[in-house]
């Protein structure tokens, strides 16, 4: 099985999204995916915990029929929405999350590998108010423009499924088009964050320090309102972390 290598990093991954400490989710919310190769990808099963995850908890996807109801039929009805995620996994496998989409769309990216995509209270509460989108745009101190990127892709309440995934994708481009590079962090309205990079220290990283920064914004309106670094440092730090 290609994706034998990938496992236990998955699941430590999982895990560790699913640590209660944190307050990233409870219950069975959440998920985490790894890309296998072009063509395949796993993701967590529906209504699986990611703190208890096993290897049987994750579900072989392919890439091809999820990108195609999200580019050429946003509007698909839960039928074919369902039908659709049975195309995409093997015969017989559980139904996996109806976030699939989303994951084909970020794991399609280039450099992409692993993603995880979680409700931290603090982020969900801030996801909940009238400066959700002002968040996305606030770097607060330099390691979180290291971790988190130079600002996060805002994308407003949309159901989730495909419609979450086909306003994530048209928000994608324009976010690409402006930095050159996908986002370190994705914000919800009304509902989370997504985290996305290389390895799962990448995400977890940039996932943790998103929890802080939610916090610390809390606070800073608190005492008269959050300061964001100017855009000038935020691109000086960019250009040491990533230099070319």
């Amino acid at each position: 099985m290609p994706h034998r290598s990938i496992i236990p990093d998955l699941l430590a991954f999982a895990h560790a999204l699913g640590d209660p400490l944190n307050e990233y989710v409870i219950h069975n919310e959440g998920d985490c995916s790894a890309k296998v190769d072009d063509k395949t990808f796993l993701l967590k099963a529906s209504g699986q915990h990611l703190l208890t995850a096993t290897e049987d908890s994750f579900v072989p996807l392919t890439f091809e029929p999820l990108l195609a109801l999200v580019s050429k039929k946003p509007n698909a009805n839960r039928t074919a929405v369902n039908d659709c995620l049975r195309a995409a996994s093997p015969p017989n496998a559980p139904m996996p999350s109806k976030e699939a989409f989303f994951h084909a769309v970020l794991l399609d990216l280039p450099g992409i590998k692993f993603i995880g995509h979680t409700h931290p209270t603090y982020v969900a509460g801030i996801m909940a108010s009238p400066k959700a989108e002002a968040f996305a745009t606030v770097r607060l101190f330099p390691q979180q423009v290291q971790l988190c990127g130079p600002r996060s892709l805002f994308v407003p309440y949309m159901d989730p499924g495909l419609p979450l995934a086909v306003e994530l994708r048209y928000r994608l481009e324009t976010y690409m088009n402006q930095y050159g590079d996908p986002p370190s962090t994705i914000l919800l309205g009304n509902h989370g964050m997504i985290a996305l990079g290389p390895t799962t220290t990448d995400v977890l990283a940039a996932t943790a320090m998103t929890q802080k920064a939610a916090r610390a914004y809390a606070t800073a309106q608190s005492c008269g309102g959050a300061l964001s670094l100017p855009d000038d440092h935020i691109q000086r730090l960019i250009s040491h972390h990533h230099p070319h």
